[in-house]
């Protein structure tokens, strides 16, 4: 299958209330089509500096794969599977999604995982830290759940203004966005330093990205 002489697009980032947040995703297939598809979404999460997670639905592609920062390196995850996890903490984490927001949510410090790589070919690993959690998270984007599925009901009344301006585009960022309605912004200010948002006692280090 020959892709190699594609020139990728970098897509917008569809923002909470979208309905492809909410979409459980389809298996992926290998096509040529697809490859291409792959090669946009491995590039738009590449093209945005503070990321180091992208779900497929979160640029409305209601596909089973991301792209997420394992072992220090931004790589092509399809069709994951996780097979177990242990050692529970409390991972914060911020979502491309969901800017300006970090939200606390339980993780598994250590994974064993199948997926298919950039290749389609089969890949068992295990991983621990923040490769784990970027794993898991981008893992609920294509099973259709986000952060905010882990709140309370009161604690999401809380943060409704700021999700009311998430769903508006009233929040800038360094990023082309998607609305609810499908209209597409795009960023009006240079890039600027944004606050980690994972944070972890069990995570030797702290992530300086956004998932």
């Amino acid at each position: 299958m020959e892709t190699e002489n594609y020139i990728p697009k970098i897509l917008p980032v569809v923002q909470h209330g979208h309905i492809a947040l909410k979409t459980k995703c389809m298996p992926v297939q290998d096509t040529v089509e697809n490859r291409k598809i792959m090669a946009d979404l491995l590039t738009t999460q590449l093209s945005i500096s503070n990321s180091i997670g992208l779900a497929a639905n979160q640029c409305n592609l209601l596909l089973n794969a991301f792209v997420g920062l394992i072992d220090g390196q931004s790589k092509l995850v399809i069709n994951p599977v996780i097979k177990k996890g242990r050692s529970p903490y409390m991972s914060k984490e911020g979502c491309l999604s969901l800017p300006t927001l970090s939200i606390p949510v339980e993780r598994f410090e250590l994974l064993e995982v199948e997926y298919l790589d950039e290749n389609f070919r089969k890949q068992k690993r295990k991983l621990k830290g923040l490769s784990a959690a970027v794993f898991q998270h981008e893992k609920n984007h294509i099973d259709g759940i986000t952060l905010i599925d882990f709140l309370t009901k009161e604690q999401k009344l809380e943060i409704q203004r700021q999700l009311s301006r998430i769903e508006q585009g009233e929040i800038q960022i360094p990023y082309s966005i998607m609305l609810l309605d499908g209209s597409i912004l795009t960023p009006k200010a240079p890039e600027v330093p944004i606050e980690p948002s994972i944070e972890s006692d069990y995570i030797p280090y702290k992530a300086q990205g956004k998932i």
